[in-house]
């Protein structure tokens, strides 16, 4: 097996946390942090969490907790033993530990392979692309790589199309206990373009709707065959999907949709 020259390169971008010292002024940690001083007209000032919660008006179970990031002493809480779903802030933790393990020089890869010679433009043999689980692909950079598979002198390919996604292990969604319809909760694999999700998007016509699902990125947006959309008559659920035949079957409520609109649905077999 010979490797082409075509490769493409993305680099991992990853956040870090800023942190900022605990000011000098104050000395060892506050028992209770400070509260500014209570204009004239103001009946007084909050100091209790409980009422700045409800003065905000927000709702649901809220919980939080200050600290000082040098001592870990507890500056702040309110219902600090209260169980809460990390959200984003995983993020901070997932991108530390990538950077540990893989280090900051670390690049993901994606790579077109030549199973055969190239003679007068023609490839001959097959034209395999290999990922290596690169979060951030998109439709664009296919389509540089395409370019560049061209500059190199490629202007054929006498074999098949091939796909490796075996980098990474397969997992048919993020949480398996959400919704099926999210955008953020697709699968992964060792190949993921457009954060695995494809774009619906539908407009009224005189006959109903006019649909398309397509692989959307800036300058390319490629209609794809892995996943339908079908509009049917009902009022629940909006969205249904199932798997039928390697193909992602999507239908949505009719009443749901309005005049036009557009979201990302997620992506069960990205490679």
């Amino acid at each position: 097996m010979k490797t082409s020259k075509t490769s493409f390169t993305r680099r991992l971008f990853l956040g870090g946390l800023l942190a900022a010292p605990a000011s000098s002024a104050l000395g060892a940690p506050l028992d209770r942090s400070l509260v500014p001083r209570p204009r004239p007209e103001q009946s007084g000032g909050i100091a209790d969490p409980a009422q700045l919660v409800e003065r905000a008006r927000l709702t649901g179970k809220v919980a939080f907790a200050i600290a000082d990031l040098e001592t870990g002493a507890l500056l702040e809480a309110h219902r600090p033993q209260l169980g809460l779903p990390p959200a984003s802030v995983a993020k901070s933790v997932t991108a530390l530990y990538a950077l540990d393990a893989l280090g900051p020089e670390y690049r993901f890869t994606t790579r077109l392979i030549a199973t055969g010679p190239i003679m007068g433009g023609r490839l001959e043999g097959d034209l395999v692309l290999v990922g290596s689980g690169d979060p951030t692909l998109d439709t664009d950079q296919l389509g540089e790589l395409a370019a560049q598979l061209r500059a190199n002198g490629v202007t054929e390919v006498a074999g098949r199309f091939l796909y490796h996604a075996g980098a990474l292990p397969k997992i048919a969604a993020i949480d398996p206990d959400q919704p099926p319809q999210v955008g953020y909760n697709p699968a992964l694999s060792g190949l993921n373009l457009n954060f695995n999700r494809v774009h619906f998007e539908w407009r009224r016509a005189s006959d109903g709707y006019a649909v398309t699902m397509d692989a959307r990125a800036r300058r390319y947006s490629p209609e794809v065959g892995v996943a339908r959309m079908l509009v049917v008559d009902r009022k629940a659920p909006v969205y249904t999907y199932a798997s039928k035949g390697g193909i992602d079957e999507w239908t949505v409520a009719r009443g749901a949709l309005g005049a036009e609109g557009a979201r990302w649905l997620p992506v069960r077999r990205p490679a």
